[in-house]
């Protein structure tokens, strides 16, 4: 038989394991209030984010179609536009590709890219300087490759730079008889246009980059005259297009270069320097000299019959240079 003393001890061990237990399942029951409420919370926060993820990208896909309403569009280049879209919690940013103009301009659609600042530790970016032998003329940049030509006396020299994880360094030269006055450059070319009475239109291959080699020198057909030097040059769906100083013959050419050798396709006589061209078919846009025309539009559908469909002449008498 258990003394009243025992039994008590025990009444109030169990009163207490007791209390204990209501407590601990009180706290489990908050806790787990908690969690819930948590978990739901989360939940809801995820299902929002979700949410606002699959308007963004539906504004995107909207704005991929040709519905500029949806974010905003800005033109990086004839090829390259950057859309930025908000959608709640969610914004983006990302760049859309003409993968058809890119291609007909030789994928020459990333150039503007080409990184000539570096960024440093300091706050300001740290200008990139790259010292030339002679006047440098132009410069275009592929595919992580830039090109320049710079004249020393009455030659030129082609100049390749490669750009590894921000470090610009020259990796090839290529003599040229004749000075360059503009070039531009496609994936495995570099199309220049020369100065002289001869080979104003000429042909680089840089497949190799490190060993680079002129494929072709041609003579424009019809010109003569006192200036009859090539002043631009622009590449545009396997064709390229090359004008000239005003001269006494045809101003305006266009050569098919599908293959290894350019074919002369056609000309038209403009009677103004061809400063600038840019080539959205089937018209050529042209900056031009003169008082009058600074701007040209060719209609260049049929390159044996190039006509004249417009031009706009500008106010006081200076040139029209350059354009994008």
């Amino acid at each position: 038989m258990r003394s009243p003393r025992t039994s008590g001890t025990s009444s109030g061990s169990i009163l207490i394991e007791l209390s204990i237990a209501i407590a601990v399942f009180a706290i489990s029951i908050t806790a787990l209030a908690g969690l819930i409420f948590s978990r739901q919370q989360y939940a809801a926060t995820m299902r929002n984010y979700r949410q606002d993820l699959f308007s963004a990208v539906s504004d995107l896909e909207k704005m991929r179609d040709g519905d500029s309403a949806a974010g905003t569009l800005d033109a990086i280049n004839p090829c390259l536009n950057q859309a930025h879209t908000t959608e709640g919690s969610v914004s983006f940013s990302i760049f859309l590709a003409d993968i058809a103009s890119a291609t007909s301009l030789g994928s020459d659609c990333e150039g503007s890219y080409f990184p000539l600042t570096i960024t440093s530790t300091s706050p300001q970016p740290k200008i990139l300087s790259i010292p030339l032998l002679g006047i440098g003329t132009a410069l275009d940049a592929v595919n992580n490759t830039l090109f320049i030509s710079q004249n020393i006396k009455n030659a030129s020299t082609l100049t390749i730079y490669k750009n590894t994880n921000g470090f610009i360094s020259s990796v090839s030269d290529l003599a040229l008889s004749l000075p360059i006055s503009k070039l531009d450059a496609v994936k495995n070319f570099v199309y220049l246009a020369a100065t002289g009475p001869h080979d104003q239109f000429q042909v680089v291959d840089v497949q190799d980059t490190l060993h680079p080699q002129l494929q072709a020198s041609l003579t424009l057909p019809g010109v003569a005259g006192e200036y009859p030097g090539a002043t631009s040059i622009s590449y545009y769906n396997k064709k390229v297009y090359v004008g000239t100083h005003r001269t006494a013959g045809r101003e305006f050419h266009i050569y098919d270069v599908s293959s290894a050798v350019p074919a002369w396709l056609g000309s038209i006589e403009l009677n103004h320097n061809i400063n600038a061209i840019a080539i959205r078919e089937p018209y050529a846009f042209l900056a031009t000299s003169g008082n009058t025309k600074d701007l040209i539009i060719l209609d260049i559908s049929d390159p044996k019959s190039i006509k004249q469909i417009s031009s706009l002449s500008l106010t006081d008498t200076e040139d029209c240079l350059l354009y994008t």
